[in-house]
């Protein structure tokens, strides 16, 4: 059985599990990209999930930012308690003391101190 096979199989198992309507899934083997398709978009308007199917994101950058950076500090190319400034010169907030103060770890635990966007 291919990896995208068993994939398949183990995600329509746990899209039923936890009542997941449709997705779409890729993996990459050898250099080879597959993909797979499951489900519909909507339990509302059910139409059939393809390769091609757009979805909201919803917060899955959160995971993919916070990995990177995470990457980024087992490399040595910034530290978690660095200042953002320090990376991104221009952060700009109404409250300039904040925005020097903020570090790396804050923004990624937000306990950066502020409400919202």
């Amino acid at each position: 059985m291919q990896a995208i096979d068993r994939l398949r199989h183990e995600a329509a198992d746990l899209m039923e599990k936890y009542s997941v309507p449709g997705m779409v899934l890729g993996v990459i083997v050898e250099g080879e990209a597959h993909t797979a398709a499951l489900g519909v978009t909507s339990t509302a308007h059910p139409l059939e999930v393809t390769e091609t199917t757009l979805f909201q994101i919803g917060s899955t950058t959160k995971t993919v930012t916070a990995t990177a950076l995470v990457r980024l500090v087992e490399r040595g190319d910034l530290a978690l308690d660095d200042p953002v400034r320090s990376h991104v010169p221009d952060l700009d907030l109404a409250d300039d003391a904040v925005a020097a103060a903020v570090t790396i770890r804050h923004l990624l635990q937000h306990t950066a101190g502020w409400a919202g966007d």
